[in-house]
C-alpha cells in the first residue's frame, strides 16, 4: 500500500507565503500540504477567500494533512493561543475567545479536519486538570467538526511522552481527541517502541516524521532535525510499528533545521521527500 506523504510548511520556511509553500509541495511530489495558520490569516487579509484555498489545494492537487496549532491551553487558566506558544501581549480573554472561533471556523471552512493542540512546555500541574483542559479543547472544536491532535513535547515538563499521552486522551474520551505522534518527541521524550505498539490505532490521528541529529538527549533542540535517514532515529523500526498496528494516516515531513532553510526550497521539499519514500521501502520491502 502506498503511504500518503505530506510536507509540513515549516520544513520549506524560507518559501514566501501560503501560495508558494503550496505550490512547492506539490512540484516537490507530496500528496499533501500542511498550513500555517498565520500565513492563512495573512492570505485572507490581502483579500483572498477560503475557497480561493481550497480552489489552489486542489488545483495542485492536494489534501491537508493539518491546519495551525493551538498552544497554551494547558494549565494557563486562559483560553488557547492560535500560532503561537506564549502571548505576546497582556493576556485579554475575550480577544483570545474571539481568535480561536475565528480560526477553527477558517479551518472547518478550507475543510481541514486536524488542528494540533501542542501540550504544556513549562506549565505543569495536575494530571486531572491537564485531562479536563484537553477535554473543554476537543469540545470546542468540535462544534467547528474538527478533531484536536494532542502533541506530547519531548523536552517539556510534564507531557512529555506517548505513555502520558495515551492516558491523557483515554481519560479525556472525546471522539475528535487523538495523538500528534511526532518522531523527534518520541526520540526526545525517551518514549518506548512498546509504548507505540500499545497505542490504539484509532488515536493517532497524524505522524509528524524527522530524524535526529547524534547528539546527548537533554541537548537536542528541534533545529536538530535531519531528514528521514541521516539521523540517529530508528525509524525503520518506529514506521514497521506503526505499520504493524495500523496506522495508515499521513506522515507528514517537519524538519526544523536552519541550515536547510538556506537552501532552495524546492531542493529541501524534494530531497525530504526522496529520503522518506527510501525509508518506506527499505520497510515494506
Amino acid at each position: 500500500m502506498a503511504q500518503k506523504i505530506g510536507l509540513n510548511p515549516l520544513t520549506i520556511r524560507q518559501a514566501q507565503g501560503l501560495e508558494a509553500k503550496i505550490r512547492i509541495t506539490a512540484q516537490a511530489g507530496f500528496s499533501a500540504a500542511g498550513l500555517r495558520g498565520n500565513e492563512i490569516e495573512t492570505y485572507l487579509d490581502e483579500g483572498h477567500t477560503t475557497s480561493d484555498i481550497r480552489r489552489l489545494l486542489n488545483d495542485e492537487g492536494l489534501l491537508i494533512t493539518d491546519v495551525g496549532s493551538v498552544a497554551g491551553w494547558q494549565f494557563t487558566g486562559h483560553p488557547p493561543l492560535v500560532c503561537q506558544l506564549k502571548p505576546d501581549v497582556p493576556v485579554d480573554n475575550a480577544a483570545l475567545n474571539r481568535r480561536l472561533d475565528f480560526f477553527f471556523r477558517t479551518v472547518s471552512e478550507i475543510g481541514g479536519g486536524i488542528v494540533p493542540a501542542i501540550s504544556a512546555i513549562d506549565e505543569e500541574g495536575d494530571f486531572r486538570r491537564g485531562v479536563d483542559d484537553f477535554r473543554n479543547l476537543c469540545r470546542r472544536a468540535s462544534d467547528y467538526g474538527l478533531r484536536i491532535a494532542f502533541e506530547f513535547i519531548g523536552f517539556g515538563k510534564q507531557m512529555t511522552n506517548l505513555q502520558i499521552a495515551n492516558r491523557l486522551i483515554a481519560e479525556a474520551a472525546q471522539d475528535n481527541g487523538g495523538i500528534l505522534f511526532d518522531t523527534f518527541h518520541f526520540h526526545r521524550g525517551q518514549s518506548s517502541l512498546d509504548d507505540l505498539l500499545e497505542t490504539p490505532v484509532e488515536r493517532i490521528f497524524l505522524v509528524h516524521l524527522n530524524d535526529v541529529m547524534d547528539k546527548p538527549i537533554d541537548m537536542i533542540r528541534d533545529q536538530d532535525r535531519l531528514y528521514p535517514g541521516l539521523g540517529v532515529l530508528d525509524l525503520r523500526s518506529i514506521l514497521a510499528a506503526l505499520q504493524f498496528i495500523g496506522y495508515e494516516g499521513f506522515y507528514s515531513l517537519e524538519i526544523f533545521n536552519e541550515d536547510y532553510w538556506q537552501s532552495n526550497p524546492l531542493q529541501v521539499a524534494t530531497i525530504a521527500r526522496q529520503h522518506t519514500e527510501e525509508i518506506f521501502r527499505s520497510v515494506t520491502g
